[in-house]
């Protein structure tokens, strides 16, 4: 394979691999995009869950359950973020680590992601969540209570949400990324297998 055919064959799996980021991406953002779908539903925290489960039991259900829309919501509404860092990340990629990631595991495109975007992910994300979360009055309530109500046991919210949207986000990637190592007719999956090929 000549130099510029290796090149051209490189540059359509990045492509590829940008346009799964990008899909992915555009799931979560959507409403209900982690709170209606199971994988990457952002629960209570650990630390609240003894507590939730008292107000569940005492009235207290519907109190929960916006608790947890917003945490939900705030992950939805910073999604957008991420796009262009990952967009970023998958267009700086050079030919021998595209060749890696070809020649890798079923998620070693997302695993490379995860590794080169996680902590900027994280910086970027986490001051959106902390402006949605607060426009919701059962967290800033919570954020009051908190100390009096938890003590030690309380948890940092706005940093668990943040840490469950970079997750979801890579969840997502892993399952796009799949998909296209398993599209065998596909214009991705024939180059991924001729990249394998050629070595």
């Amino acid at each position: 394979m000549s130099p510029d055919e290796r090149t051209t064959m490189e540059f359509g799996i990045q492509k590829a691999f940008a346009r799964a980021v990008e899909r992915a991406v555009r799931r979560l953002s959507q409403r209900g995009g982690f709170q209606g779908d199971e994988m990457v539903r952002i629960a209570l925290p650990p630390w609240l869950q003894r507590f939730a489960g008292v107000l569940r039991r005492t009235g207290g259900r519907p109190l929960v359950e916006r608790f947890e829309t917003a945490l939900n919501r705030a992950a939805e509404r910073a999604m957008p973020e991420a796009a262009g860092t990952l967009a970023r990340t998958v267009s700086s990629m050079g030919v021998r680590e595209i060749r890696d990631v070809a020649r890798g595991s079923q998620d070693a495109a997302t695993r490379y992601l995860r590794e080169q975007t996680s902590d900027e992910l994280y910086r970027r994300l986490r001051p959106i969540v902390e402006e949605e979360v607060e426009r919701w009055a059962v967290i800033r309530w919570y954020k009051r209570a908190a100390p009096r109500v938890l003590g030690e046991a309380r948890g940092d919210i706005d940093d668990y949400v943040t840490r469950k949207a970079v997750e979801g986000v890579f969840a997502y990637i892993a399952v796009e990324e799949r998909k296209l190592r398993e599209r065998p007719f596909g214009r991705a999956g024939q180059l991924l297998r001729h990249a394998i090929c050629r070595g």
